[in-house]
């Protein structure tokens, strides 16, 4: 038996079964079904924008016309093909969920004047997610968030190229939490490739690939941003403000080489961070830094683990603040570093080159013990 409702709301069916004897004996079942809207919408490029498509079969053409019908956990799927995509701003009230068809290949190209803009403005709100798209010609950002309360999922994203259109100060990158001291929630950043076989056109001297602004309860993983980029671009993924709970594991990051002050990972921590792990990394040209804008006489690094990575042509430079005896000390152990600035610096590690291991630079020194090839090493 099929049935196909007409519209959403709850129907009433009711099954009878009659046997075929001299003395006839009915039974007769009802049953209550509830019928929802699809949780999907499709698009393609072939489609048509009417009310009363969004199906695999009669998808919509547009993205913004997806996005104006469809309800907040509500999924839109693109079919293959290329997208010219203008303003595209996400809310709550829609859906911010816009995935590729699988094994699909679907180009949203932004002209180098729009990117996508999330404004999760409940913490309850649906997350938003992007899954499986090419996004080239972003500018200044490929996603943004203002805020991101409700958490994103931005995964097998390629971002192809962008550039920046106002200026090193708004921190172009292609992914971005906007800072009006909100707290960020929940990002997971994974199997995203920033760069990859195409152009990156960012000419700013400090971003190019990831800038978040106090995120919390975050995962950054088997990410790529290898080294074919243009530009001036010097750094790779930069955490800023305040972080919190956030993972940085297995992903590779290669800055095109001659570029001064390079950061593959950097931890800026304006306003502290705290349980911040940076693992199983491998960077080229780069590397990893920690607590550089710890200033404040407030601020507070606590529950640093930087494990297991491998830097080749970078070192890591560990910057605690004013109030570095009431800290915890990170933990650096176990790291590949290897030639170029094949060294551990910050501002309060001794001289590296004597190893004038005193007070509490002994203890720190001891915490970052278990290096390979650090400046004390024969």
């Amino acid at each position: 038996m099929r049935f196909t409702p007409a519209a959403e709301g709850s129907y009433v069916l009711t099954l009878e079964i009659k046997d075929s004897g001299s003395t006839q004996k009915t039974l007769q079942k009802s049953f209550t079904i509830t019928s929802a809207a699809s949780r999907f919408l499709f698009v393609a490029t072939n489609g048509i924008d009417s009310a009363g498509r969004g199906t695999l079969a009669a998808p919509f053409r547009t993205l913004a016309y997806a996005v104006g019908q469809s309800a907040p956990n509500q999924v839109i799927v693109m079919r293959k093909g290329n997208y010219a995509l203008g303003k595209s701003d996400l809310f709550d009230d829609r859906s911010k969920q816009i995935i590729a068809y699988p094994d699909e290949v679907v180009v949203a190209d932004f002209a180098k004047s729009n990117s996508f803009w999330l404004k999760n403005g409940s913490s309850s709100a649906q997350i938003a997610r992007f899954e499986g798209l090419d996004l080239a010609n972003v500018a200044q950002h490929g996603i943004s968030c203002d805020p991101c309360t409700a958490g994103v999922v931005i995964r097998n994203v390629r971002f192809v190229s962008g550039t920046e259109t106002s200026g090193e100060s708004d921190n172009p990158s292609y992914i971005y939490s906007m800072d009006y001291g909100l707290r960020h929630n929940k990002f997971l950043i994974q199997d995203n490739d920033m760069g990859g076989a195409y152009t990156m056109k960012f000419t700013a001297n400090n971003y190019g690939g990831m800038v978040l602004f106090s995120a919390f309860d975050s995962v950054i993983e088997n990410n790529q941003m290898p080294a074919n980029q243009t530009g001036s671009i010097r750094k790779g993924f930069v955490d800023k403000a305040y972080s919190n709970n956030n993972a940085y594991r297995e992903n590779y990051i290669e800055i095109p080489a001659g570029q001064t002050e390079p950061d593959g990972i950097k931890i800026m921590a304006q306003d502290g961070s705290d349980q911040v792990q940076i693992h199983h990394n491998l960077l080229i040209n780069a590397g990893i830094t920690l607590g550089q804008q710890c200033f404040q006489a407030t601020c507070r690094m606590t529950d640093h683990s930087v494990h297991h990575n491998t830097l080749v042509n970078g070192g890591v430079g560990i910057f605690l603040g004013p109030a570095e005896s009431a800290q915890q000390w990170p933990r650096v152990s176990h790291n590949i570093i290897k030639s170029g600035s094949a060294r551990l610096t910050g501002r309060v590690l001794p001289d590296l080159a004597g190893c004038d291991h005193t007070g509490q630079q002994t203890q720190l020194w001891r915490q970052l013990a278990g290096n390979h090839q650090h400046a004390c090493d024969g």
